[in-house]
């Protein structure tokens, strides 16, 4: 999201990203901290996420019915075809998954090489890694100049993260959870979270926001190397 606040020439998202958003970015978080408390994610837990992201879903669904029909562009729609846009489109997706799993995995490796424990392999290079994909998306709808694609990719990117990636891995085997030892990463979490809703809430869409959200970046990143 910073990248994008940096990039883009002017942020002028047509969607109310607070009033519709805000609550569903905050909510996972906040639930997850409740989760830990207990030192796990049980499948119970993980059940909850899963269903948060369904009531989600359901929303964006509910929502769209609500929202005006777009302008029709007749040009590009004669220009439009399904056999060439759908192969496209699964190629796009394969490439972002394979160049994302090959960063992951070199990165890895390289890590191991150097004795550097799994924790911040997890935190840093997976994380990073795996976070690629959308920050390639939101690049490029951010330079198209397609701004609600970029920042919706970001917070949906973020909600399947919580709610799908955390409820699936749970579901399969409960993950223990050291509150005190991740405080500040949890911490960092909450923060950040908490910086979106006020710059969707006061539409600060700037590159100010950005370096804010570059600084929150850093210190978590910081904080990390310092436990290497």
């Amino acid at each position: 999201l910073a990248t994008v606040f940096l990039i883009a020439k002017s942020i002028n998202p047509d969607r109310d990203f607070f009033a519709k958003d805000s609550t569903w970015a905050l909510m996972p978080v906040m639930v997850f901290i409740l989760m830990t408390l207990d030192g796990e994610i049980s499948r119970f837990d993980a059940a909850l996420l899963l269903l948060m992201m369904g009531a989600y879903l359901f929303f964006l669904i509910q929502d769209s019915k609500s929202m005006p029909e777009p302008d029709i562009d007749i040009d590009n729609m004669n220009k439009f075809s399904w056999i060439r846009t759908i192969p496209m489109l699964l190629l796009g997706l394969t490439l972002v998954i394979v160049g994302a799993n090959f960063t992951v995995e070199s990165a890895s490796a390289i890590a191991k090489s150097f004795g550097v424990s799994e924790w911040i392999i997890g935190i840093i290079m997976v994380a990073l890694g795996t976070s690629l994909p959308e920050l390639v998306v939101s690049i490029s709808a951010a330079i198209r100049g397609k701004v609600d694609m970029a920042i919706g990719n970001i917070i949906g990117s973020n909600m399947a993260n919580t709610s799908v990636v955390l409820g699936a891995s749970a579901l399969v085997k409960p993950l223990p959870v050291d509150l005190t030892a991740n405080l500040f990463d949890i911490a960092t979490m909450v923060v950040a979270t908490l910086l979106l809703v006020f710059i969707t809430a006061n539409k600060l869409y700037t590159k100010s926001a950005g370096i804010s959200l570059m600084i929150i970046l850093g210190l978590f990143l910081n904080n990390s190397l310092q436990h290497l």
